[in-house]
């Protein structure tokens, strides 16, 4: 897997150093992906580049010749707006962040370069490259049918966070269109049952001219009777469902057109005073700064999310919850200008609650304290795909499913740590 970097500096030393550190950085923590750095001294050297190359990260300074960061990346933005873009820059005044921030990038940082705050912000930017590729096999595994098309797409999942992919991927390609609700449900139950329970296995999606095909592998790793216990809470009918020790399938049925278009919004706590079309009337009146904003925050407190995992000082680590705090409060107070996420704000309210009780305890022990973070990434990453796909992208038309998935994020940070 290919991963291309371009940097953008004027200082020869300083560019040579930046291509050093993140050489090694990947060759440490990602050393599967094939690494491609391209490194130029100015925005119009780098802009050439941008226009003809595929990028999955650009570092660039602000103050260079010819053509200067800032209308380096407003010009990258008029045709790509999703590369992510972190500025390395010695303007540290609050106008100069905020005129780097509103021209288009994703992330800023001090030079000279906080090394660990560095190494984190690139973190979070490969990681979610990572969570955006998906894996492919060809064999058909399903209990109801094999003769199905010849591909399939398979999710392995070890982690909470390979959950976050599966969701992904489905909400992109068939949540808006079909009614798959319990099975999405069903699974998210199950395989977070195996992850507590330290067990990993796969999810594969096959499909035919008339349905869907969703089999959890490995389906033998939990007791029968609690396998039979999610299947029954979510009202799973003999005729949706296939289990046979190793394997179990879940069919949805593909509807015609004349039912997809009769298919509406669930009307659930989050919207349940507000029709479909007053709903999304709202949703088209949210500003774009506002979401821009929105987003910024979140890249920023990612890299503290990240800091709380790596510290062992106990007034560093409370320091650093405090700050998740307040951003967190600034979320919250966001979403309730939105108007149409009650149901997120009450998630956050008590999840706010819970950080501000926070037992020192949690914070003094090492796996706890990793826990914690890695639980409040998924939950804050989760939260930047639903936003950025329903305002910036525009790629989701259905508001349900982050509904109740944050509600349960929140609900499983405060109930695994409450004393």
């Amino acid at each position: 897997m290919r991963f291309n970097i371009l940097i953008a500096e004027d200082e020869d030393d300083v560019r040579n150093l930046l291509k050093s550190i993140v050489g090694i950085f990947f060759l440490k923590e990602y050393p599967f992906l094939e690494l491609d750095i391209k490194t130029v001294s100015n925005g119009q050297e780098a802009l050439k580049i941008a226009k003809t190359q595929h990028l999955d990260l650009i570092l660039t300074d602000i103050v260079m010749p010819i053509m200067d960061g800032l209308n380096f990346i407003k010009e990258v933005r008029n045709f790509d707006k999703n590369v992510p873009i972190l500025v390395l820059s010695a303007l540290s005044s609050k106008d100069s962040i905020d005129d780097i921030m509103q021209v288009g990038a994703n992330n800023y940082t001090n030079k000279p370069l906080n090394h660990k705050l560095f190494m984190a912000q690139i973190k979070v930017f490969v990681d979610f490259y990572l969570r955006r590729q998906n894996r492919y096999n060809k064999k058909a595994i399903n209990l109801f049918s094999k003769n199905i098309y010849k591909r399939k797409i398979e999710f392995f999942i070890d982690k909470e966070e390979d959950l976050f992919e599966f969701w992904e991927f489905v909400v992109d390609g068939i949540f808006d269109k079909y009614k798959i609700q319990k099975v999405l449900h069903l699974t998210y139950e199950i395989e977070l049952a195996m992850i507590k329970k330290g067990f990993s296995n796969s999810i594969i999606i096959e499909e035919d001219d008339k349905n869907f095909y969703v089999t959890l592998l490995d389906a033998d790793k939990l007791p029968y009777q609690d396998m039979m216990k999610f299947i029954e809470y979510e009202d799973i009918s003999e005729n949706e469902y296939k289990l046979d020790g190793y394997f179990l399938s879940l069919v949805i049925v593909k509807y015609d057109e004349d039912r997809k278009n009769s298919i509406s919004i669930k009307k659930t706590d989050l919207n349940k005073d507000i029709s479909k079309k007053e709903l999304l009337s709202k949703l088209s009146n949210i500003s774009t700064d506002d979401v821009e904003s929105f987003l910024n925050d979140i890249s920023f407190v990612s890299v503290d999310i990240y800091n709380l995992e790596e510290v062992s000082n106990i007034n560093e680590s409370k320091k650093i919850v405090k700050n998740i705090l307040n951003y967190f409060r600034e979320f919250n107070s966001t979403l309730l200008n939105f108007g149409v996420f009650k149901s997120l704000n009450l998630s956050f309210g008590k999840l706010i609650s819970f950080l501000e009780k926070l037992d020192d305890e949690v914070l003094k022990d090492n796996e706890k304290r990793i826990l914690l973070s890695k639980m409040l990434q998924g939950m804050v990453d989760d939260l930047e795909f639903f936003i950025n796909g329903l305002f910036i992208e525009k790629t989701i038309k259905n508001i349900d499913f982050l509904d109740e998935k944050f509600e349960k994020s929140c609900k499983n940070i405060y109930t695994t740590f409450s004393s």
